[in-house]
């Protein structure tokens, strides 16, 4: 049946399929929707409004005409035969698919050498005479240079392929554990084989294409992951992939995003994608296992096993991505199931192993890991913060887009802030909510609890009651409805705030519970390394204000950026990059904090801001206390 969807004034058919939700239509129409939950109706953002037709529901079925439209949630929605269908998508439903992504790193290779290896062919004097084969011709090519050498079925035949042609010059392998895995022949002529490293989020996707000879970044680009359409966190994820042909779906839409920035890539460097000959992927452990067509159901149950932590090299052909056919593709190894590849690299780059002392390395997400280098042993957790600090869940919030409130100053009776892009406030982005919370606290405006002092922000014309479940919330004005993009205000409420708390809860409790467990404490610590892009936006004083990160000195605090990524680019020009990985491998510890006494009881205490324990911050809460003209002016670079 053919479906209209209506977005403004634009309108679009699309054949739906029986049974098909309207989500799905909406996606197939180029007009996907906020479907954080994952469409099981719970986050209630992808709303949408019935024009016409006969709807079935989860419970009910319901009529729309155009004189008395319908509103619904479009994942729990699905057309019936026998009148034509219409809906129209709001404005504030569909998913934004601009956004800033960081891509930067903290990485610099003193020497690039490229793992992928080029040896010149020798062909025998006297061909025909000859009884040598193909695969023996690069053997002996690649045996000058590498003590073993391995052929794959698929190595085979491009060498032969590639021997046949007049021009082949050269046999290229790559080196992993010590052994030359094979690749083909390439043509002097072709293009100086290049390099791909991603990093594969929950919610974005970053790339970054490197010339492998020199390590000369030629582009980066990046996106949302459109797994998104199949929710928010892992744990949607996980349920998507339980579904049948789950797997095959989940990476289908991730295959689709990365083959889409390869191709942005190329065009803005003016490349060709059958060029790129080394892949190295990285991200957290369901991820990964996603993008390599792998189950991740063990993940999600006890005892949150995943089918493998280190995952062999494979070709670029078998998983449909758009490069070179024959390019070896390779995943950054995880830590365990909860802890992914990504923290691998996040840890390789930073040098975790080779750091004296004892050096905390956290990377706040929806799923905050956190890492414990005692100079020993290695600890490392995950937490499973939501996604407040993403935005999403919140009456306002919203992803790092233009228009998103990123810095906040309480100036006595209404609050400054800035925007991405310098546009009017659209909403609240995760280090906009934590700014928030630690001026209103420091201001007197708002508990220990999260509760607002509704009297004084009233008479400061910064108050207002909103409906939030069905229930009257008290909230804060951010921005007032006419200066905000929307015409309503920007409003932080104490709902919000609860979700925004136990987020933060959950990472202090994490990094509280390693600690303990290795018998010290925040002030035993040399340093803590901050990652990922979250964190490179965070305004750190604040972070310690509210209690998200312990109490320590800002110049033991390090901000790396996308080690993600910087992690995977190690992996194509760092040949001790495989090594290392292992290493971590080798001595990580995981632990399940459901499993820690210690995490629950952190996790109450950490509920209140800064904490149960005040003297945990006592230095801080000193300084906010006293006068303004003794307050030490702040020299860190990363606070912004």
């Amino acid at each position: 049946m053919i479906v209209t969807v209506r977005l403004g004034g634009e309108r679009r058919e699309v054949v739906a399929d029986p049974g098909e939700t309207l989500d799905r239509i909406a996606a197939r129409a180029d007009w996907p929707l906020n479907t954080v939950c994952g469409g099981r109706g719970r986050c209630g953002r992808c709303a949408v409004v019935l024009q016409s037709g006969h709807f079935r529901g989860r419970n009910a079925e319901l009529t729309a005409e155009p004189s008395h439209p319908r509103r619904a949630l479009a994942c729990q929605m699905t057309p019936l035969e026998g009148t034509p269908c219409e809906f129209e998508i709001p404005a504030s439903s569909r998913r934004i698919e601009s956004g800033r992504m960081v891509a930067d790193c903290a990485i610099s290779l003193r020497v690039w050498k490229s793992r992928l290896q080029r040896a010149p062919l020798r062909r025998p004097a006297d061909p025909l005479g000859s009884p040598t084969s193909d695969v023996e011709l690069a053997r002996d090519a690649i045996l000058q240079y590498a003590d073993d050498v391995e052929f794959g079925i698929e190595a085979v035949s491009e060498i032969a392929m590639g021997l046949g042609r007049p021009d082949a010059s050269d046999v290229w392998w790559i080196e992993r554990d010590g052994r030359a895995f094979a690749g083909g022949a390439r043509a002097a002529t072709a293009g100086q084989p290049l390099g791909l490293a991603v990093d594969i989020g929950t919610t974005t996707v970053v790339t970054a294409l490197v010339e492998l000879a020199s390590g000369r970044q030629l582009a980066n680009a990046s996106d949302y992951n459109a797994q998104l359409s199949r929710g928010a966190d892992v744990a949607s994820r996980i349920t998507a992939a339980e579904t049948p042909g789950g797997v095959a779906e989940l990476q289908r839409l991730v295959r689709g995003t990365i083959n889409e920035l390869i191709q942005r890539l190329c065009v803005s460097a003016g490349r060709s994608a059958d060029d790129i000959l080394h892949v190295v992927i990285t991200g957290n452990t369901v991820m990964q296992h996603l993008a390599l067509g792998l189950p991740p159901h063990g993940i999600g149950r006890i005892p949150f096993r995943p089918v493998v932590r280190r995952y062999p090299l494979l070709r670029a052909e078998r998983l449909g991505l758009a490069v070179g056919p024959l390019a070896w593709v390779e995943a950054v190894p995880s830590l365990s199931g909860h802890i992914g590849g990504d923290l691998t690299a996040d840890a390789t780059v930073a040098g975790l192993l080779q750091r004296r002392g004892r050096w905390l390395l956290v990377d706040i997400g929806t799923n905050g890991e956190i890492l414990f280098w005692d100079g020993h042993h290695l600890r490392c957790t995950a937490t499973a913060a939501g996604p407040a600090f993403e935005g999403a869940g919140l009456s306002c919030g919203m992803r790092a887009d233009e228009g998103a409130v990123e810095r906040l100053r309480w100036r006595g009776d209404h609050f400054e802030y800035e925007t991405i892009g310098g546009a009017r406030p659209a909403g609240l982005c995760g280090s906009a909510v934590v700014d928030a919370l630690a001026e209103l606290a420091q201001a007197g405006l708002m508990d220990s609890t999260g509760r607002l002092d509704t009297a004084a922000l009233d008479r400061r014309g910064a108050a207002v009651v909103i409906r939030q479940a069905g229930h009257p919330v008290h909230a804060v004005v951010i921005a007032p409805s006419e200066a905000s993009a929307h015409g309503v205000p920007v409003i932080l409420s104490e709902a919000d705030i609860a979700e925004a708390l136990k987020a933060k809860a959950a990472i202090h409790a994490g990094i509280m519970t390693l600690l303990h467990l290795a018998g010290c404490g925040p002030a035993d610590l040399d340093g803590l390394i901050l990652a990922g892009g979250f964190g490179r936006h965070l305004h750190l004083r604040n972070a310690m204000r509210i209690g998200l990160l312990p109490e320590l000195p800002l110049e033991c605090i390090e901000v790396i950026g996308n080690g993600a990524l910087g992690g995977a680019l190690q992996g194509l020009g760092d040949p001790a990059a495989p090594a290392e990985w292992d290493r971590l491998l080798r001595v990580a510890e995981p632990i399940e904090l459901n499993l820690c006494d210690k995490f629950e009881t952190e996790f109450v205490d950490s509920l209140l801001v800064p904490h149960a324990d005040p003297t945990r911050f006592a230095r801080l809460l000193a300084s906010d206390s006293a006068p303004p003209t003794q307050r030490p002016p702040s020299t860190s670079r990363h606070i912004v």
